[in-house]
């Protein structure tokens, strides 16, 4: 009997310590349901995000006029007094599951009819006035003729666009800069990336926005969120416009074949291609490269900056790069250019030579992108930064060039990416005085980075061959210390930190204008790096004979045949990773 009884209390014992183990665990590596992992409070769980304060103040009246939202943009930081990005309960969804073909219709989804009941967000037609049941707004949307597409997506997004109105910063050492040119900040950013995006917006503001107040444009494939739109105002003084991408901007297109793109992303993804499977990613691409210059909040604007959450702006930019652009004729800008990844263009090159050759195109700029043997040495602009002209992207020339590629499919068969598409539509139709290398910005994008190489480098001195306007460099005082977040460190984390935790004195000496980190892996020089083809190239002129003699030698020096993608699905073959450059 005393055996059996100590045999209970030993299972009972180790029963016990199991429970506690498992709830250590789910206590340790659970996470909630906005993606923070469960800690032993809150505090734990902000300790990666960005000092949140107290929600914004601001009196909504509608999304036609801009409200006025209270911004103190350089506060005071301090690490210690997070606030609690979960602690908005007014209104919570959660972002439909992307792989669900009906999440796109918004109007009939209950997550997204609980937005117009929002007292803060609430939603109007095109015309401004409130939409009181918003499943018959849709019918009668869907249901209308319209002789314009542009008016049928500004119907068609209007109950979710709201637009709020920047108010002037109380901190007296920011000097307001007037703002000269009629252009934009434009991100395209998903709900879920919040943290990331007001990391961005930081250093973003801090290192120009601050002083022109230029106004940003968000948009995202679903509506923005409550929790989204009222912490990212608490980061800009600017005015700021939260839109949605129209339907048939993110869609496939009736061409596709759905089996044959099935395979594709089998294929793709057996092959390890960067977001080989990825249908959003493919939308994306497709957006940004034949789509984002016809969104309706972007039509009155003729520049625009492309920024993205989770990048590093290291310099003060202090002169206006919009208005340089704009005095020096130029049309597409960028910081970094790298060769591509040939596993996700097989056939853009040579849809490209084409193009060129069926429409007698003459370019000045093609050959900087053209290998000897007449391939493509995949050197491209990186997108991920750029300012740009809206009006090159408007042009007839562009529009046909998009429609060309377009009708292929690959920017879904394969994964043709906005950069190359762009670089190489650069190529055709620009000079290369209309493309500019913003050498004295200092950028990061994942770990890849490009610091001027002068310290400092001011910007009168990008470009022997432009004039810069020279402006007093600005700098906020009132910011005593940078306190980077708190979070896992990685290598890049470490790298940041060191331009992160720079004091005020720093800040106010020009040799430190511009700092990058000092064990930053610099890509200028890099063996995919094409920084120096581009500094050494002359132009040279593609007539159409030029174009029909490289698409020739182009298909004649492959050693390997095109992935045909019917081919692959027909005969059900793996789909051999085969570079043809």
């Amino acid at each position: 009997m005393a055996s059996s009884n100590y045999f209970s209390t030993l299972m009972l014992g180790i029963a016990v310590l199991v429970c506690i183990i498992i709830m250590k665990l789910d206590y340790v590596y659970t996470v909630d349901d906005e993606g923070l992992p469960k800690g032993k409070s809150m505090q734990d769980q902000v300790s990666k995000i960005p000092n949140i304060q107290k929600k914004p103040d601001f009196n909504y009246q509608g999304n036609l006029d801009f409200p006025y939202a209270y911004v103190d943009l350089f506060r005071e930081r301090n690490e210690n007094n997070y606030d609690e990005l979960s602690s908005i309960k007014e209104w919570k969804p959660k972002d439909p599951p992307k792989d669900n073909s009906s999440f796109r219709d918004f109007f009939s989804n209950p997550i997204y009819r609980e937005l117009s009941e929002n007292e803060m967000l609430i939603s109007k037609d095109s015309s401004g006035t409130p939409i009181v049941n918003i499943e018959e707004y849709r019918n009668v949307i869907y249901n209308k003729s319209y002789s314009n597409e542009s008016h049928r997506w500004e119907e068609e997004i209007a109950p979710f666009v709201w637009r709020f109105k920047g108010q002037k910063p109380t901190n007296d050492t920011i000097t307001i800069l007037p703002r000269k040119e009629s252009a934009v900040i434009l991100i395209l950013v998903r709900n879920s990336e919040l943290k990331e995006m007001i990391y961005t917006m930081e250093r973003f503001e801090r290192s120009f926005n601050s002083r022109y107040n230029y106004p940003y444009v968000f948009l995202n494939d679903v509506p923005f969120n409550f929790k989204f739109i009222s912490n990212i105002l608490k980061y800009t003084s600017s005015n700021v416009s939260f839109g949605l991408v129209p339907k048939a901007h993110w869609s496939i297109p009736p061409n596709i074949n759905d089996s044959i793109l099935k395979q594709s992303l089998q294929q793709l993804k057996m092959n390890g291609v960067a977001y080989g499977d990825s249908q959003s990613y493919r939308h994306m691409c497709r957006f940004y490269s034949g789509f984002f210059y016809k969104h309706p909040l972007l039509q009155q604007f003729e520049y625009y900056w492309r920024i993205e959450p989770d990048v590093d702006y290291f310099c003060e930019i202090n002169y206006d790069p919009f208005s340089f652009m704009k005095k020096n004729n130029k049309l597409y800008s960028f910081v970094i250019s790298i060769k591509e990844l040939p596993t996700t263009i097989y056939s853009l090159w040579k849809n490209t030579l084409l193009y060129g050759t069926t429409h007698n195109v003459t370019s000045y700029m093609l050959d900087f992108f053209a290998s000897k043997n007449g391939n493509y040495n995949l050197c491209h602009f990186w997108s991920n930064f750029e300012i740009a002209s809206f009006g090159f992207y408007r042009t007839k020339e562009y529009q046909s060039y998009f429609d060309f590629l377009d009708k292929t499919g690959n920017f879904f068969y394969e994964r043709w990416g906005d950069a190359p598409v762009h670089s190489l539509a650069a190529g055709l139709f620009l000079k290369p005085s209309q493309i500019h290398f913003f050498n004295d910005i200092g950028y990061r994008h994942d770990d890849f980075y490009h610091c001027p190489n002068q310290k400092p480098f001011l910007s009168s001195q990008s470009d022997k061959l432009d004039s810069i306007p020279s402006e007093k460099l600005l700098v906020n005082e009132s910011d005593e210390e940078i306190i980077t977040e708190s979070r896992d460190k990685s290598h890049s984390d470490s790298i940041r930190d060191e331009y992160n935790n720079i004091s005020k004195e720093e800040l106010e000496c020009p040799s430190n204008v511009c700092k990058c980190p000092l064990n930053a892996f610099v890509i200028d020089d890099v063996s995919f790096s094409c920084l120096p083809k581009y500094k050494k190239y002359k132009s040279t002129i593609w007539t159409p004979d030029v174009f029909r003699k490289k698409l020739d030698d182009h298909i004649k020096n492959n050693h390997f045949k095109y992935p045909d993608m019917l081919h692959v699905f027909v005969d059900q073959r793996k789909w051999r990773d085969y570079t043809i450059y």
